[in-house]
C-alpha cells in the first residue's frame, strides 16, 4: 500500500447513499473517501442504466487502420461508466505499455479490439505536484486516476479455417473468459530464517509479551507475481473492476461501426 490510508469503507452492497458528519466525532479519513466513492458510484451506474455498458461520444476512439499500425481518433468513451479520454490521435503501437502480443499483430488474423480500463494511485512520488510549496514540500491527498488502454483479441477461425463475425453477446464471453484466464496469481510462502534474527518470534505464536520477545524463530513471507500486471494494484489491492469493452474488429473495414459492448471482470 503506497497511500496512506485507515480503510476502504465503501461497500455498494449496503446501498448507502451518502456520508453524514456529526458534532463532536472522529472525523477518519475513510468517511470523505467513501463519500466520494458514493458519488463516483452513483455516476458511473447512472451512464450505464441510461446509455449502456459501453458506448462512444460521436466519434470518440474512432479507428483508421493502416497497413503495420492504426490510429486511434480523439474523443471520450465509457466503458462500465468510467470515462476514457483522448484529446488526440494516438497510433495504437505508440500506446504505453503495450503488450508484446500486440506489436506482432498482422492482418491475416481477425482480432476483437477493446478497452481495458482501470484507476491507479497516484501519490506526491509520481507528481511533485500534489505537494504544497507553502508547507515546505508536505505531502498532502492522493489521486486516483483513470487510466486506460486499447488492445487485440485474436478471434479463432471456424472450421473451414476462416476468420469468423462474432456477435457481440458472444465477444463479452470470450474477452471474459480471456481475461480471467490471464489474471496474475499471488503466491506467498514462510521461510524460516530463525539464524537470521533468533530473538524474532514465530508468527504463529499466541503470545508476544516482553518476555518472549527472545525466544522462537522468524518467518519471512516472500510474495512473487506470476505475471506483471502490477499496474491494476490500487491502494495495496486489487482495483474493484477491471473493465473492458471489445469494439472493433480487425483488420476489415466495416462499412458501420459494430454495436460497442463490455464485459467485466475482478482484477
Amino acid at each position: 500500500m503506497k497511500g496512506d490510508f485507515t480503510r476502504d469503507t465503501f461497500d455498494r452492497s449496503r446501498h448507502y447513499s451518502r456520508v453524514l458528519m456529526q458534532q463532536g466525532r472522529v472525523q477518519l479519513d475513510a468517511d470523505w473517501n467513501e463519500q466520494g466513492a458514493l458519488m463516483l458510484h452513483q455516476l458511473r451506474s447512472l451512464a450505464m442504466d441510461l446509455v449502456g455498458p459501453a458506448w462512444a461520444v460521436g466519434n470518440g476512439f474512432q479507428l483508421t487502420i493502416g497497413d503495420n499500425d492504426f490510429t486511434i481518433g480523439p474523443g471520450r468513451f465509457y466503458v462500465d461508466g468510467i470515462a476514457c479520454d483522448l484529446v488526440e490521435d494516438l497510433s495504437f503501437l505508440a500506446q504505453p505499455g503495450v503488450r508484446e502480443a500486440d506489436r506482432n499483430w498482422n492482418t491475416d488474423t481477425p482480432y476483437l479490439v477493446y478497452i481495458d480500463a482501470w484507476e491507479r494511485l497516484v501519490t506526491a512520488a509520481e507528481d511533485e505536484r500534489l505537494r504544497e510549496v507553502a508547507l515546505g514540500g508536505a505531502d498532502t491527498a492522493a489521486r486516483a486516476q483513470v487510466v486506460w488502454q486499447v488492445r487485440l483479441l485474436p478471434v479463432p477461425p471456424d472450421a473451414t479455417g476462416a476468420g469468423r463475425v462474432i456477435a457481440c453477446s458472444d465477444a463479452r464471453v470470450r474477452l471474459r473468459e480471456d481475461l480471467l484466464r490471464t489474471l496474475p496469481v499471488l503466491y506467498a510462502w514462510a521461510v524460516d530464517d530463525a539464524a537470521d534474527a533468533p530473538c524474532e518470534i514465530s508468527p504463529d505464536s499466541s503470545y508476544r509479551g516482553r518476555r518472549t520477545s527472545c525466544t522462537g524463530w522468524r518467518s519471512t513471507i516472500r510474495v512473487r507475481w506470476t505475471r506483471p500486471a502490477m499496474r491494476r494494484r490500487s491502494n495495496g489491492r486489487a482495483t474493484t473492476a477491471r473493465s473492458c469493452s471489445p469494439c472493433w474488429r480487425l483488420p476489415g473495414r466495416p462499412s458501420r461501426w459494430p454495436t460497442w459492448a463490455a464485459t467485466s471482470a475482478a482484477a
